[in-house]
């Protein structure tokens, strides 16, 4: 052995432990500061939340952060210091303090333009740019206005129907003929009828509203409740099952994952499918425009036309409009970018919030007995659809809305914003670091909403400014939900519907943990699924 080669040894006998030393001291330094120092130190959390992210990482991991998160709440109070430069709040201020308007706005992660975008686009919900999320807001708010979300109501009414001719009446018709009993052929035919009898909901409401938003979006629908278009939900789906992986995790693309890859490819269609619609759509809208000499709109101008779907599209006041400093239009990207955004936005949350409602009736019978009187009172002729402007008038019908979204919004999760150096609730939060509300928490406050994880009703029909203040399905602000209003007429046209022509059963079999919501960053059922059925509202007595 040559001497070069002991020196070498002995460095390195000398290095490593050296090494070994300097990171303990590094991680010890780090973990006392975060624990005595840190401008958090103060405030009530887990041991390894006050050091880490680990708490927060893991339950992401999990898919149930936010119950994780509400446990902790309960345990420690508000605010809760979840992650080392994180604090979490459930009052009524901090919705205020966070989200609300203010000249030093609590802004956006910066990671979150990667992590809600397919094509690398910014889109409405993904960007941080206050200016450019200010300029797209103009552009929508004409047509998710309550008035502009209601020139829409007859072919939201039109897919209602749709949705009741293919999924709810053979549902129906096959209770119906497993009621009459076996018939000729026997108890083997009954046993099929009534096996036909029962269907998921959770997946038909997805379509459903799926072929509404994409009518809005492109002027043509998917039409996945009829038949057509079978991968379009898959694909939509797969946004939230890509885009969050591919940030987080991004050698996740090359690994040999099949569900993944078939993600992935669904993902690329939806892409390619929007960026062939809205190209086509532009040129033609060109077209049109250059035939009637229309003038371009400004960015606040509202949408006309003679009633053709496509003069009528969302997407009109942004391929039109022209930054009023710069005189550019949104690149195709951008434009694809938000109608994709349009579709998963607008489809699956709201589907939540109809599975949990039929859930939440079906199971209180009381209730439901209470519904379908007040729904088959003001629209006694099944032949008549209900509309918007009478159905939003029933005090049951809106109130049970109001507290499915309560207990189960999709959107009941945690927005977290980073501070400017300001105070939420009181509480000083440092340049850089982060705050956000626990709106799950928030809207289960038991010295304002008492016996909070009960369905009851009765306490949206006259809720208090307290409870106005505490739940917010919809968010708050200026980055608050913009599809609200078109939410509302397609939940209570919807739910009018379905109650007003059919008594709904859920399958005994279903339990809570079924039904126990799934973080995916919007909530959802866990078991993705909810069995029912439904069989014809009797006859009116006179």
């Amino acid at each position: 052995m040559t001497t070069s080669a002991l020196t070498e040894g002995s460095r390195l006998q000398l290095v490593l432990p050296a090494a070994a030393v300097f990171l303990l001291l590094y991680v010890t330094s780090v973990v006392v500061y975060r624990i005595f120092f840190h401008p958090f130190a103060k405030y009530p959390g887990p041991f390894l939340g006050k050091v880490s992210n680990y708490v927060t990482w893991t339950s992401t991991f999990r898919q149930d952060k936010t119950q994780t998160m509400y446990r902790l709440m309960r345990q420690y109070g508000s605010p809760l210091r979840i992650g080392h430069d994180t604090l979490l709040f459930a009052d009524a201020q901090a919705w205020t303090d966070i989200y609300g308007q203010h000249s030093r706005p609590f802004d956006k992660e910066a990671m979150l333009p990667k992590l809600f975008t397919a094509t690398g686009a910014p889109n409405v919900l993904s960007t941080d740019d206050r200016q450019y999320h200010a300029r797209l807001r103009r552009l929508m708010s004409s047509d998710f206005s309550a008035r502009g979300v209601l020139r829409f109501e007859s072919l939201i009414a039109d897919k209602v129907d749709a949705l009741m001719e293919h999924v709810f009446y053979p549902s129906a018709a096959a209770a119906a003929a497993a009621a009459a009993g076996p018939g000729e052929q026997g108890e083997e035919v009954e046993e099929k009828e009534e096996d036909g009898a029962w269907f998921d909901v959770w997946e038909p409401a997805q379509k459903h509203y799926l072929d509404i938003i994409s009518h809005l979006v492109f002027g043509t629908s998917f039409n996945c409740i009829k038949g057509e278009n079978p991968s379009a939900l898959f694909d939509v789906n797969s946004f939230a099952t890509v885009v969050p992986a591919r940030y987080f995790f991004p050698a996740i693309r090359y690994l040999p994952i099949p569900a993944f890859q078939k993600a992935v490819l669904g993902l690329n269609h939806l892409i390619k499918f929007s960026r062939d619609h809205v190209t086509e759509y532009a040129m033609a809208l060109e077209k049109e425009m250059g035939r009637s000499g229309e003038d371009e709109k400004s960015e606040a101008g509202a949408i006309t036309g003679d009633g053709d779907s496509k003069s009528q599209s969302f997407l009109r006041n942004l391929v039109t409009s022209r930054d009023p400093e710069t005189g550019t239009r949104l690149s195709v990207d951008e434009l694809v970018e938000n109608a994709i955004i349009f579709l998963v936005g607008g489809s699956g949350t709201t589907a939540v919030v109809t599975t949990y409602f039929i859930w939440e009736c079906a199971r209180n019978r009381d209730t439901h007995q209470r519904l379908v009187e007040e729904v088959r009172g003001a629209f006694p002729a099944r032949d008549v659809m209900p509309t918007y402007e009478a159905a939003s008038k029933l005090p049951l019908l809106n109130s049970m809305i109001q507290e499915t979204m309560r207990l189960w919004g999709p959107l009941n999760i945690m927005f977290l914003r980073v501070s400017p150096g300001r105070e939420v609730s009181g509480h000083y939060i440092p340049p850089g670091k982060t705050a956000s509300i626990l709106s799950y928490a928030a809207a289960r406050d038991p010295d304002v909403f008492p016996d909070p994880e009960t369905f009851e009703p009765e306490r949206c029909l006259h809720p208090t400014a307290e409870m106005k203040a505490l739940s917010r399905p919809f968010a708050t602000g200026p980055r608050n939900c913009v599809g609200r209003h078109l939410a509302e007429v397609q939940l209570t046209l919807t739910l009018a519907r379905i109650f007003q022509l059919y008594d709904v059963e859920v399958d005994p079999l279903t339990t809570r943990e079924d039904m126990k919501l799934r973080d995916k960053g919007v909530m959802e059922p866990w078991a993705a699924r909810l069995r029912i059925r439904v069989s014809p509202a009797p006859p009116r007595s006179c």
